[in-house]
């Protein structure tokens, strides 16, 4: 059987009504389109619907039985409207962001504050991950966007990628230790003998590190290396060695006895990208997200 969806609508109105005046009314149609609308849903059913009474009509038991369905197709597809129309005014929704905690911590929680204070109902999902793989999770879908470093020497195809903003990275050191070296100006030559702590390599910030030392026939070895900033500048203050760090991190701990190397060398300044897939279709509530990151970054 292979009924008209459009009859069913017209049987919800004219049942909800039990009059078939009222129900072209509620439908902007004429009182004969929906008597003959129901004829033709009857003849398809092979079952009376409706009989007559007096100024309007009444449910046969099989109307009836039929009713209870429709009404209940009807209101979960209302419900579906309704849903969307809530999601499209921002009254609900999810974002799902995959993030590092030295991007969340230094860079993104004034932004995130600000979404929330403008959309409070849309509920904000927080991946913390390094950028490589929060890059990959976006291209699974398991998340709406990435806010990752961006790598200069590697390009990144198939999504879409807004400039977020960009940080320096520095080397820090604690008084206590290295009082000696404040106010020296060292070359990298110098600091590689020196002991160091670092991200580990799979991080981005440490990969363009890495690059740009080779690009100059230089090595560092770090003594220890972290998957975490913050552990770096907890090392740091335990006089441990000289840390390397983004500068917003070190800007945290410089009251703390630390003091941040002078290079003879400029390092290599990271972007932070805003990246999502262009192939998967954006929600509102993430696309608002996004728009609202980019003029955040811009104005920072």
């Amino acid at each position: 059987m292979n009924v008209n969806f459009e009859l069913y609508k017209v049987f919800y109105y004219a049942a909800k009504h039990l009059n078939y005046s009222n129900a072209a009314k509620a439908l902007y149609v004429s009182q004969s389109s929906v008597s003959q609308n129901i004829r033709t849903l009857e003849e398809q059913l092979g079952s009376k619907l409706f009989y007559r009474a007096g100024k309007g009509v009444h449910l046969t038991e099989e109307g009836k039985m039929l009713y209870k369905y429709i009404e209940k197709a009807f209101n979960i597809i209302k419900s579906g409207e309704k849903n969307i129309e809530s999601l499209n005014s921002l009254e609900t929704g999810t974002v799902r962001i995959g993030a590092s905690d030295t991007i969340c911590k230094y860079f993104l929680f004034d932004a995130l504050k600000e979404f929330h204070a403008l959309y409070p109902k849309v509920n904000i999902t927080i991946n913390n991950r390094p950028s490589s793989i929060s890059l990959n999770m976006v291209n699974k879908g398991l998340m709406d966007v990435g806010i990752i470093n961006i790598n200069p020497f590697v390009k990144v195809t198939g999504y879409n990628v807004i400039k977020f903003t960009t940080f320096n990275s520095v080397f820090i050191a604690s008084e206590e230790r290295f009082g000696h070296l404040k106010g020296r100006i060292l070359s990298l030559k110098e600091l590689a003998d020196l002991p160091l702590i670092s991200l580990e390599k799979d991080s981005t910030t440490r990969r363009i590190l890495d690059r740009f030392l080779e690009e100059r026939n230089l090595g560092i070895q770090p003594e220890f290396e972290f998957g975490s900033m913050d552990l770096i500048l907890e090392m740091t203050k335990l006089n441990v060695g000289i840390g390397f760090v983004a500068e917003p991190a070190a800007n945290s701990i410089l009251k703390d006895g630390i003091f941040k190397i002078q290079l003879k060398e400029t390092l290599p300044s990271i972007d932070i990208g805003i990246v999502y897939n262009s192939s998967v279709p954006q929600t509102i509530a993430t696309k608002t997200f996004i728009d609202l990151l980019a003029t955040y970054g811009n104005n920072a």
